[in-house]
């Protein structure tokens, strides 16, 4: 265990969280007793963060900017967004990739409608969620169009299996879906892709 020349926000023995990298090669990947990690892509992890929770954070968080900043096009988020009147809904909410996305939807400015059990509401409406729907109601798809009134921008499923994806795209209508698995489904006037 050592700490790189030049690495100062880090010390030997601090408990950390990164992002995994291909440039070192195999001596980067993460399913091993020690690894290789740029500096930037190092951070502390919070006390109050365990270990396996801190594990999701690179893939999770990585994964949800992607489908937002990369797959969307929108902007890296200030520390003061505009407020904008348009709605993001991100289905599977309480899943690792779903719960970054509605984060950072929601510094991102953007109205987030989310779907998961409802057992999960209060802690999805906590980070940032404004309305959360069960995603096993019958009426969901239904439920969120009528809340939504028209002002859909985007759907995030973090899910993407068959059904999440062809439930997403009733909720859409038409626009961008984005996926956090690969899928060969094709529906009209909706542009799918996946994470990344």
């Amino acid at each position: 265990e050592a700490i790189g020349e030049g690495v100062t926000h880090l010390q030997v023995g601090d408990r950390v969280w990164a992002f995994s990298s291909f440039t070192f090669g195999n001596q980067a990947s993460t399913f091993q007793t020690h690894t290789l990690a740029s500096a930037v892509s190092v951070q502390r992890l919070p006390s109050n963060i365990t270990l396996e929770e801190g594990a999701t954070i690179g893939l999770g968080s990585g994964s949800a900017a992607a489908g937002l900043l990369v797959n969307l096009g929108l902007s890296v988020p200030s520390s003061d967004p505009a407020p904008k009147d348009e709605i993001i809904v991100v289905w599977g909410a309480s899943s690792s990739v779903g719960s970054y996305s509605v984060q950072i939807a929601h510094l991102l400015g953007y109205r987030v409608f989310a779907t998961s059990a409802p057992k999960f509401f209060d802690a999805i409406k906590e980070i940032g969620a404004e309305k959360v729907f069960d995603y096993r109601s019958p009426d969901v798809v239904d439920q969120i169009k009528s809340a939504a009134n028209d002002k859909i921008f985007a759907v995030l499923d973090a899910i993407s299996d068959k059904e999440t994806i062809e439930k997403s795209a009733e909720i859409l209508g038409k626009g961008k879906l984005v996926t956090s698995l690969p899928s060969d489904i094709k529906i009209p006037d909706i542009e799918i892709s996946m994470f990344w």
